[in-house]
């Protein structure tokens, strides 16, 4: 691709952007949305593809299916910490209005942003890709398959901790 194919391409992704943000906002945070727009771009970019002839709908396309992809891992994630945090708590009763669900699920996602990124990384890997310990240890650079393990059941119990001491408050 030429620079003026690029310059319309980019210009076409900033559109996109304002249009993905406004439609997903209340679902993803904005960063996300971005850095998912701009990988698209890149992606295109670098693939080269000159022959498509709608690129503003091969680019849309493309940018929607990564986003709903992401979405459906935050998804997962939501119920699996959600489901992990009940089941390490016998005390708690089961959850039945949907604002307690919601609010419960806000706090886990702000905890596990403030998590070092080795433990979130650990967690995604485990609980969203479904990676067994082994592989994780070899994506992480971790020497033993056993650390891996141990740092992961760590970052849970850090991770229901802070739970429990928020909702105590």
């Amino acid at each position: 691709m030429n620079a003026i194919q690029n310059a319309t391409l980019y210009d076409i992704a900033l559109k996109l952007l304002d249009k993905f943000i406004y439609s997903y906002q209340y679902q993803l945070d904005v960063v996300t949305i971005e850095k998912l727009v701009f990988e698209s771009y890149e992606e295109l970019i670098e693939r080269g593809i000159t022959e498509i002839k709608n690129i503003k709908g091969y680019l849309y396309r493309m940018i929607k299916h990564k986003i709903l992809k992401s979405l459906k891992e935050v998804k997962r994630l939501e119920c699996f910490l959600h489901n992990r945090i009940l089941s390490f708590t016998p005390v708690m009763e089961v959850l039945t209005e949907q604002e307690e669900n919601d609010k419960k699920q806000e706090i886990l996602f702000k905890l596990l942003e403030k998590m070092p990124e080795r433990k979130r990384e650990l967690i995604r890997l485990r609980i969203i890709e479904g990676q067994a310990f082994s592989d994780i240890a070899v994506t992480l650079n971790i020497r033993n398959v056993n650390t891996a393990s141990k740092t992961f059941y760590r970052a849970l119990v850090e991770l229901k901790r802070d739970y429990l001491r928020i909702i105590k408050t």
